[in-house]
């Protein structure tokens, strides 16, 4: 199978190679007979007043006056050079033709000496050679279409930049002048981890345990789990798993495959829909293994994925749940925030936390059954509750320093539009560094709060329950 996927890609390749080549012929084509027809508009002109008999003069003369003679010299000389070219591109094709139809001869004389068209079998493997045949054809029709969207039919896949820079919604971060973290602006509160070595290898273990085994043995596609679903949906035995590999869920997650504006206009029809946006992840799976290396894809797999509680990515997660981060995950935590992969509501350790602890057991025997955990650990570590003591939910007024934030974006805002930059404070990932002291500024806002409090009791004190 893993050869058949490196034939796919290698066919996707060729595809684009293709797509490149035609784009730029078309493009020089136009370009040439956009030339040539500004060039004959006057002739056009010329023939069509001769034709008509509506000269400048009221008569008609002739085309080679009308061209004029050095002109018509000029076009016979450049027809006579094109014809030469021909003559020698057909001497050039003419010892191909000669071996093509030697080949076609000698193939139709195999042919007709090895097989026997009075055999009883013959109508039936011919029709299933047949019938294979143009199945082949159909399935890398339907690619071409998906990969192409032809004729807006099936929504866009990404393309190359796109695969080699995504693009991934970003917190933006707020720093004091002695460089503490004080706040953050965001639509989606997620700071990507930047390298493979940031993840606890148990946190690594217990996503390929759980999420797709066979990881490091497919190309982005795992026939053997999808052809468990369809068993599975054949005899009724149950739920099998999607059948989706890491690679298939982060062109999900990361290039929004199953969005309204990537369906297209066949992508209005419900069974259509599924089958088309299915497509698209198994190819852009198959892209994403070409690009990027087995630990690139689990990191970004890892930076995108939505854990609930307001956190999105293991950087954030691991800090929200927890208070630590992905690389010092342990065993247990790790299983925790996997399992939330499954249903990040049904399986939230802080809302629901019976169903949150039978699933980061399961992902635990996950972890048994392909040998990334001993029996042994596993019977202790299941005794241990989920620790939630560090539990805490980061919104953007989560820090100090409240009024100096509004403040700050109104001018970072007015700053950039003089400056005549494009920034967005809740998605680029911004790191800002101010003229604030942390110590200072925690100095202020105790004396504030304790002040705000002297002055409640004095209020209470004078005017007691009296209406003022």
């Amino acid at each position: 199978m893993d050869q058949f996927i490196k034939i796919l890609q290698n066919i996707l390749k060729i595809f684009q190679i293709i797509l490149a080549f035609l784009s730029k012929v078309f493009g020089f084509l136009k370009s040439k007979v956009l030339l040539l027809l500004a060039y004959l508009k006057p002739y056009f002109n010329k023939w069509a007043a001769f034709l008509t008999g509506k000269t400048k003069s009221g008569s008609k003369y002739l085309i080679k006056k009308t061209l004029g003679e050095e002109k018509t010299e000029i076009l016979k000389e450049k027809t006579g050079k094109l014809l030469e070219q021909k003559d020698i591109l057909l001497e050039k094709v003419e010892p191909y033709q000669a071996k093509l139809s030697d080949f076609k001869e000698k193939s139709t004389d195999h042919y007709e000496a090895s097989v026997d068209r009075k055999s009883t079998y013959y109508r039936l493997i011919a029709n299933m050679w047949k019938y294979t045949y143009r199945g082949l054809l159909a399935i890398l029709f339907y690619i071409f279409l998906i990969n192409t969207n032809f004729l807006w039919l099936t929504g866009e896949l990404p393309s190359i930049d796109d695969l080699q820079d995504p693009k991934l919604s970003q917190a933006s971060e707020l720093y004091t002048s002695d460089g503490v973290l004080f706040g953050k602006f965001f639509e989606q509160n997620r700071t990507p981890v930047k390298d493979f070595k940031e993840l606890s290898p148990n946190l690594v273990n217990a996503l390929i345990a759980t999420e797709d085994f066979r990881f490091y043995k497919h190309s982005g596609i795992d026939f053997k789990a999808i052809g468990g679903v369809v068993w599975g949906i054949i005899t009724f035995r149950g739920e099998r798993g999607g059948g989706s590999t890491i690679s298939q869920q982060l062109a999900k997650n990361l290039f929004r495959t199953r969005a309204k504006d990537s369906n297209g206009l066949l992508g209005k029809i419900p069974f259509l829909k599924k089958a088309i946006y299915k497509t698209k992840e198994w190819l852009t799976a198959i892209k994403i293994e070409s690009t990027y290396s087995k630990e690139e894809i689990i990191m970004w797999y890892f930076n995108t994925v939505d854990f609930g509680s307001n956190a999105f990515g293991i950087k954030v997660a691991s800090k929200t749940f927890f208070g630590t981060t992905p690389d010092s995950l342990s065993i247990q935590d790790g299983a925790v925030l996997v399992g939330l992969q499954k249903a990040t509501t049904t399986y939230n350790p802080k809302t629901h936390y019976d169903k949150s602890l039978e699933r980061r057991n399961t992902v635990l025997n996950q972890m048994v059954k392909y040998n990334y955990l001993s029996r042994n650990d596993y019977d202790s570590l299941i005794k241990l509750p989920i620790n939630l003591d560090n539990y805490k939910v980061e919104t953007p007024y989560t820090g100090t320093a409240n009024y100096f934030k509004n403040a700050l974006v109104n001018t970072l805002s007015k700053w950039a539009k003089e400056e005549g930059k494009e920034i967005d404070l809740y998605s680029d990932g911004l790191k800002i560094y101010t003229t604030i002291d942390s110590r200072l500024q925690n100095y202020a806002e105790r004396a504030v709060f304790e002040k705000m409090k002297s002055l409640q009791n004095s209020f209470k004190a004078h005017w007691g329950g009296r209406n003022p």
